[in-house]
């Protein structure tokens, strides 16, 4: 069984994956989300976030046809993951069994959003992980390094990988006494870093800021404005958007608004307002928006943000609804870009939510130290204390919690973080 398992080509592992993969696009049919505009607005730069713009780009420039789109995302996906599961080096049938009939990634390949460009390099993160924990060597790092990079200009939520491999490997190293640990992970640091300079100077260029993330300051907007009736910041305002937020009742600064992100969006709001009023680029409302998020969540109480944003945010996956995605405005977006197409309809089920927090906690029970299991829980938290959750960030990890579960089930984990097929 063994044998069989590690001795598929390259070639034929490839055609399973992408003969299924294009079978499943054909079947669901064409997805857009809320947030597929921005992608194709994107194309033109690289900022926010830059690579499935950069992917878009190309894929455009070749062939600006929908159908060619989505045929090209699920022939590059399946060829991510070919490339990643050998470089894990073992049970490719396994995988490729596994990936060619899994149909959350196929949904995504037929979907314009980065989701599935973010499960491939996912994958491919966790390969690179095992290999250098089999092998330690510079080069192995930068691979890994340069995995969890991509990853995070996937989607910036991509960046808990990384954090999460430093919070690891150092535990790791507490316990076993890895004196090599504290030079690796700045080496880490370094080459991340460094890889992030040319994204930075164009940004540079282009918008007159080294941040390569442009929103996360209406993010921390949205989750803090929670805070902000009866505040200090109400009562004390120091700067020009405090004091303009003075002139809005503190009805606005409600849950439901920070849990739907009406904050980010909403042109009725106070962070769209001020900008467009004050002819304000997104680089300058970034700053401006951060600094008051953070003045709010340092000077209110810790268990008043738990309790106005935290745990009603961490029951929104569980309000038992349906979450539809799409709507007109974007279809017509889509429509002036593509031309028209026939779409259908597709709802994000909580009980694919609820299925995977089941998967994590079996995972959790059969092997609490498994290092994928235990990023799912850490990226669920890391979302859970910074930004409202939507189906789609939850289901993009849910072929994950599926393959741990798989792993922890048919491999044995050895001491020396490789596995072996039992």
């Amino acid at each position: 069984m063994k044998f069989l398992f590690n001795k598929i080509p390259f070639p034929l592992f490839f055609l399973l994956v992408i003969v299924a993969k294009i079978v499943g696009v054909l079947i669901i049919g064409f997805h857009y989300e809320q947030d597929t505009p921005r992608y194709l607005l994107n194309i033109r730069h690289l900022y926010n976030p830059p690579l499935y713009s950069l992917i878009l780009r190309i894929f455009t420039k070749i062939y600006q046809n929908i159908h060619f789109v989505i045929l090209m995302q699920a022939l590059s996906f399946s060829f991510l993951i070919t490339i990643s599961s050998f470089r894990g080096k073992q049970n490719y049938l396994f995988w490729a069994i596994f990936w060619a009939l899994e149909p959350i990634s196929t949904f995504y390949c037929s979907n314009l959003m980065s989701e599935w460009l973010f499960i491939a390099i996912l994958f491919a993160c966790f390969n690179e992980w095992i290999s250098l924990n089999q092998t330690f060597h510079y080069k192995n790092l930068f691979y890994f390094v340069s995995c969890s990079f991509l990853l995070y200009m996937t989607r910036y939520v991509g960046l808990t990988f990384f954090i999460f491999y430093l919070f690891y490997e150092g535990l790791d190293s507490i316990l076993w006494k890895n004196r090599g640990f504290i030079k690796n992970s700045i080496l880490a640091i370094i080459i991340f870093f460094t890889l992030s300079i040319p994204i930075r100077w164009i940004n540079y260029f282009t918008f007159n800021t080294f941040s390569i993330n442009a929103y996360d300051g209406l993010n921390w907007w949205n989750s803090a404005s929670v805070l902000y009736p009866n505040s200090n910041v109400q009562k004390n305002p120091t700067s020009d958007f405090e004091k303009f937020l003075k002139l809005f009742p503190d009805s606005i600064f409600s849950t439901h608004n920070a849990l739907m992100t009406n904050h980010m969006w909403m042109d009725s709001l106070p962070a769209i307002l001020y900008a467009e009023k004050n002819q304000l680029s997104p680089s300058e409302m970034n700053t401006i928006l951060k600094k008051t998020a953070f003045r709010l969540i340092y000077e209110e109480p810790v268990c008043k943000y738990f309790e106005k944003f935290i745990i009603p945010n961490f029951f929104k996956p569980f309000n038992l609804k349906i979450e539809t995605i799409g709507i007109s405005i974007t279809y017509h977006y889509i429509e002036n870009f593509f031309g028209p197409h026939q779409l259908p309809n597709f709802d994000y089920h909580y009980q694919m939510v609820i299925l995977l927090f089941v998967l994590i906690l079996i995972v959790f029970f059969l092997q609490p130290l498994h290092f994928l299991n235990g990023f799912l829980i850490f990226y669920y938290l890391s979302i859970l204390m910074t930004s409202a959750i939507f189906m789609r960030y939850l289901y993009v990890i849910l072929p994950f919690a599926m393959y741990s579960l798989l792993k922890v089930i048919f491999f044995k984990k050895l001491s020396d973080n490789s596995y072996k097929f039992i």
